[in-house]
């Protein structure tokens, strides 16, 4: 197994600084440098990764699905606190909707229905709300309600 998703995994999360703990992204860093031609190295470099992603960054996605009006509310400071309603945007959506399904392949049960029942609030949002039915093709906004902002599609 090549080392370089790993490298790349490692990047992406190093610059989210804020969701790493300190002595662990010291860890990693260290293992990153001495996993060359190490397995055993790479393996713990792997699972250490994985702790991350389930204890630091998953936590914090699970608050925003929005269970008043549908789909994601998407405006949390980076301590999780809620900022209030903001639009809904079709792109961020379909991004978290791509992500709530990915994650549900990653899982295993209880989380697997959690994350699931997730993509599933994102995918009946995008079909039932932000689809115009009438016009055809995808709303670019809509309120944090529902209500359609911009009605003009290209």
């Amino acid at each position: 197994m090549s080392d370089r998703p790993i490298r790349d995994i490692a990047a992406k999360i190093s610059r989210i600084g804020a969701f790493l703990p300190s002595r662990r992204a010291m860890r990693l860093t260290g293992a990153l440098s001495a996993a060359e031609g190490d397995n055993t190295t790479l393996v713990a470099t792997r699972k250490d990764l994985w702790a991350i992603l389930h204890e630091n960054i998953v936590p914090f996605w699970w608050q925003v699905v929005d269970s008043t009006y549908g789909g994601y509310s998407l405006n949390h400071d980076r301590k999780g606190r809620w900022r209030g309603p903001v639009p809904k945007r079709l792109v961020t959506q379909a991004r978290m909707l791509w992500f709530f399904s990915r994650l549900s392949l990653e899982l295993t049960p209880p989380r697997r229905e959690r994350a699931l029942a997730a993509a599933t609030a994102g995918f009946s949002f995008l079909h039932d709300v932000m689809w115009d039915a009438a016009g055809g093709g995808f709303f670019w906004e809509v309120s944090a309600s529902g209500e359609p902002n911009i009605k003009l599609k290209r």
